[in-house]
């Protein structure tokens, strides 16, 4: 992919101050994504194996992920391929295909992308809806600067070069920072709910905003009582966060029964506050924004420990707020990886939905 000569000479003039590290600083436009909305996920048009298609954009998940079933269809080329079933990688009783696909290309709203790695787990067809073939992670988006403005329905893709100590928030005066922190290859921050600092993610894979129990706990109770969520899309495979997590790596809280070899059910499923439910706290507070009130979905709080086989280490749920979808309708936001910085500004609407009864 090359790098397209199309410096932002409004967007430089915009965010530099007079100064010697300003006057170095050049930001570079790789491409505009045209991304489109479809129950609260983000899409981009493509072509994979020959047919249209559309991609997930997901910036928390490590890697990109395509499901056996889609890889096989499609003619991508399979390594390690594999199956496991009960208790096996990923932890469910029922088969799921393990190893990895390559697509030689496939086609971003328009733009060539070569020799594409996609981690290939699951066993149902979609990530969403009927054409949702694969999820765009973030061992891909991380290589840029990233600008989303969903409301011109647009995702820019952006290099920095001697930006070091520069405003990036070209798009206004009246923006918000917060410092990102790497671990596990995602970016995390922190946030303040009811007072208490929280590890937080932005997850763009995940429709709706969420707070872990143990969050929850930490910031003391909610201002009405919680009720039940409805549960999103059933019977479709899940992107946010922790059900991706749960279906690559094996790691999290299952959210649904299964059977142990005795016939019983896991003990796991017996615990009262493994249900997702809605509930509305105080004030939660990003950098100089506050939400009032602040209302989330509380999901059960992952496994901290490694389940047997597992590839991921003990630290990975280290966060207890994740930022999604309805969070980043709300706001124009720049992913800035290469300062390790997130700027972000309120661009109108409701900045946490949640679907519930």
């Amino acid at each position: 992919m090359k790098l397209r000569d199309i410096v932002l000479a409004g967007l430089c003039a915009a965010a530099l101050i007079s100064g010697r590290a300003e006057a170095k600083c050049q930001m570079s436009r790789y491409f505009t994504l045209h991304a489109i909305v479809e129950g609260n996920q983000i899409l981009i048009p493509g072509r994979l194996g020959g047919e249209n298609v559309k991609f997930l954009f997901d910036t928390s998940f490590p890697a990109s992920v395509v499901t056996g079933k889609t890889a096989k269809r499609l003619g991508l080329q399979l390594l390690d391929f594999m199956t496991s079933s009960a208790r096996g990688l990923a932890g469910y009783t029922n088969t799921e295909t393990q190893g990895g696909a390559i697509a030689p290309e496939f086609d971003l709203d328009g733009n060539t992308i070569r020799h594409a790695l996609f981690a290939m787990f699951g066993n149902r067809d979609t990530f969403g809806g009927p054409d949702v073939a694969a999820v765009l992670g973030n061992d891909y988006w991380s290589q840029y600067e990233v600008d989303i403005d969903l409301a011109k329905g647009e995702i820019n893709l952006l290099k920095a070069e001697d930006c070091d100590d520069v405003n990036l928030a070209y798009w206004t005066q009246d923006f918000n920072v917060v410092e990102l922190y790497t671990a596990n290859y995602q970016s995390r921050f922190q946030s303040e709910l009811n007072g208490q600092k929280l590890m937080t993610i932005l997850d763009s894979g995940s429709p709706f905003s969420s707070l872990t129990r143990r969050g929850a706990s930490m910031a003391g109770p909610p201002l009405d009582t919680e009720i039940d969520a409805d549960v999103w899309h059933p019977g479709q495979q899940a992107t946010d966060l922790l059900s991706l997590t749960k279906l690559t790596y094996g790691l999290g809280t299952r959210m649904s029964a299964n059977l142990v070899a005795d016939g019983t059910v896991d003990p796991i499923y017996l615990d009262p506050t493994a249900r997702t439910t809605v509930a509305n706290f105080g004030s939660f507070k990003l950098d100089e924004e506050v939400i009032k009130p602040a209302r989330f979905r509380i999901v059960p709080t992952p496994k901290a420990k490694a389940e047997t086989g597992s590839l991921v280490g003990m630290r990975y749920f280290d966060y207890d707020v994740v930022l999604g979808v309805d969070f980043l309708l709300a706001h124009h936001v720049l992913i800035a990886n290469n300062q390790h910085k997130l700027y972000f500004s309120y661009s109108g609407g409701k900045a946490l939905q949640t679907v519930s009864k």
